[in-house]
This record gives structure tokens, C-alpha cells and sequence, in this order.
């Protein structure tokens, strides 16, 4: 326990001083990176990809602390990360889908409150999960069903 306290913090502190690094480009790896990497959004650039795993180590040991803990409302908090954890490659390959199908139908939702916004991204976070779900529950039905049949085929 005490290693991942001390790792969280360590990844803390480094991502908050990166950052700040990054903000004041005082950082060189981008500029040295441009002729072969471009201006670092597709794919990211040298400094982000440092920062990204500084934030992996700060949330990976996080997490493992709050699951250890013995509050339900913690606990709680932890299986909703696992849940979106979980899915993740689901909502990363639809997200898009999602939000260019909203964008067209309803393209004054992209000017509206914050509010509309955040039921967009609910939907957005939400639809790939419940297709995962349901996708898997047809592959488990079929599955039972094929099994069924073949004892009854047995018998």
C-alpha cells in the first residue's frame, strides 16, 4: 500500500510539473519530433504521450487504493470506472459515429446549453455499452440455444 501511495503521488506531482512544462513550451521533444512527427495532433506529440503515462500510473494506482477501501459509496464509484473500463474500445469505435448521427440530424444542438450537451455525451458514453451489452446477450442466447439443441438431439 504504502508503494502505491508513494507512486501516486510521484505521478501526480511529475504530471502537474509536465503540464506546466508543456504550457510554457519549455519542453524540446516536440521540436525536435516536427519533421518526423508533424505538429503532434495525428498522432500525438512526444510530450503528451509522456503525460498520458504519467496519468495512467497516477489513475492505475489510485484506483487500487480506493478499491482496498471499505466504503460502499467509494466502492460504488470504482465499479462505475470498471464498468466504462470495461468497454472502452466499444466507445472509443462508436463515439464517433454517434456524435457525427447527432450532428447531422440535429445540428442546433452543437450551439445549445450546456445541459443538451451533457445528454449528448451521456448518449454517446451510453449507446456503445448497451450494444456491447445486447450484442453479447444475443451470443449468449445462441449459444444456450445451440446447447439445447444438441442435448435434445443427444436424447
Amino acid at each position: 500500500m504504502n508503494m502505491r501511495i508513494a507512486i501516486a503521488v510521484l505521478s501526480a506531482s511529475l504530471s502537474v510539473i509536465w503540464l506546466m512544462l508543456m504550457a510554457e513550451r519549455r519542453l524540446p521533444f516536440d521540436v525536435w519530433m516536427k519533421p518526423y512527427w508533424g505538429d503532434g495532433f495525428n498522432p500525438p506529440s512526444i510530450n503528451f504521450m509522456i503525460y498520458s503515462i504519467f496519468i495512467l500510473f497516477l489513475c492505475y494506482s489510485s484506483f487500487s487504493l480506493l478499491s482496498e477501501c471499505k466504503s460502499e459509496i467509494i466502492h460504488k464509484f470504482v465499479s462505475l470506472f470498471c464498468v466504462l473500463g470495461r468497454n472502452t474500445l466499444y466507445i472509443w469505435l462508436y463515439h464517433l459515429l454517434i456524435k457525427s448521427f447527432i450532428a447531422d440530424r440535429f445540428p442546433n444542438l452543437v450551439k445549445s446549453s450546456i445541459g443538451i450537451r451533457l445528454l449528448v455525451f451521456w448518449i454517446i458514453v451510453v449507446l456503445p455499452v448497451i450494444k456491447k451489452q445486447l450484442i453479447f446477450g444475443i451470443f449468449k442466447f445462441y449459444d444456450m440455444y445451440i446447447r439445447m439443441e444438441k442435448e435434445r438431439h443427444v436424447l
